[in-house]
């Protein structure tokens, strides 16, 4: 189940999202009501207490577990679904087992992007076939550039090899750009591989690639598209739920701070990796055992540049010069690495 710590106006996108929390009073609960933005009642949870017996109306199927204690309830969870095209706004309103019924509320309220980004250049139909939907740059993007193609092909300059790229991108923003080499064999024989443009070949020519075979379950192409090593041994930190551990991590350079880790259906970033233990960005559910790590680049961090020796100015820790610009509704995309 996907789960993601609430902020107000946080972007989500997807369908079967909940607002899941607590209530609790030291006199009891009495009711929890929940309006929308304009006042109007969406549904409500009312407790009564006779005789010692509790009585409870939830109509809307609220209440995920209540604690009961000297005859009320005193603390509930709740599970309120979230609705909506745009924009989820909801004001929760609790009131107590006092004689005066003393109240307090909280706003909560979301935004829903269901729109997905476009490239801003596509092919022609008639190159689809022979190169793919949309128009990649090298050098740079547009004139200063050329479109990637089988004469303009992918080798250094200057040392360098740079990506370049425009998305469009009109809802929740710019979050990051991913991207990966692979190679098809015309050979059906030969398995298909996945490089990591941030590693040496070595002696073998084989050392920055992963085949991704029939034999090999482990590293597949995920439903997102992206090649990733799956592994069902991670352990959760309980006292820092932003950390784990797993064996698949150690002397494995395709995972690195700056990649991307799917865990509990969320990517999350990879913020430090120190021999089998991963830092995260976000905090992950301590029952999570399951994880797909990225085997792709990350275009996250803007501002980057080379030093004159050579060494990256402001770089995020993952080693490679990127940045992006926004123009309008347009983001402009670029990469660089040692080919």
């Amino acid at each position: 189940m996907k789960t993601v710590d609430y902020e107000d106006d946080k972007f989500i996108s997807g369908e079967n999202w909940y607002l899941i929390g607590k209530v609790s009073s030291n006199a009891g609960i009495s009711s929890v009501e929940v309006t929308d933005s304009s006042g109007n009642d969406i549904g409500k949870i009312e407790i009564s207490t006779s005789g010692g017996t509790i009585s409870i109306t939830d109509n809307n199927n609220y209440i995920l577990t209540k604690n009961e204690e000297n005859g009320q309830i005193n603390e509930l969870e709740y599970k309120i679904p979230v609705t909506g095209e745009n924009k989820w706004a909801i004001k929760i309103t609790v009131a107590d087992n006092s004689e005066e019924k003393k109240s307090n509320y909280s706003n909560y309220s979301l935004n829903i992007d269901n729109t997905p980004p476009s490239f801003y250049d596509m092919r022609s139909d008639s190159e689809v076939s022979q190169y793919g939907t949309i128009k990649i740059y090298s050098g740079e993007y547009g004139n200063g550039g050329q479109i990637l193609d089988d004469v303009n092909k992918i080798q250094n300059s200057n040392g360098m090899f740079t990506l370049a790229g425009r998305t469009t991108e009109a809802g929740s923003g710019y979050e990051n750009i991913l991207f990966y080499f692979m190679r098809v064999p015309e050979n059906t024989q030969n398995p298909i591989r996945v490089y990591n443009p941030m590693k040496a070949h070595g002696a073998t020519n084989k050392e920055n690639r992963t085949d991704i075979t029939e034999s090999n379950k482990k590293v597949y192409i995920n439903s997102d598209g992206l090649p990733v090593l799956y592994t069902t041994q991670i352990s959760i930190n309980e006292s820092n739920k932003f950390e784990f551990t797993s064996s698949a991590v150690q002397n494995n350079d395709n995972i690195r701070i700056g990649g991307l880790v799917k865990i509990g259906g969320i990517y999350r970033k990879i913020l430090k990796v120190n021999y089998s233990t991963v830092t995260v960005d976000s905090e992950c559910e301590t029952s999570s055992a399951e994880a797909e790590f990225v085997y792709a680049m990350v275009i996250d961090n803007s501002g980057e540049s080379f030093n004159i020796d050579n060494s990256i100015k402001n770089d995020d820790g993952d080693k490679m010069v990127e940045s992006y610009s926004k123009s309008g509704t347009n983001y402009t995309w670029d990469a660089s690495i040692d080919s």
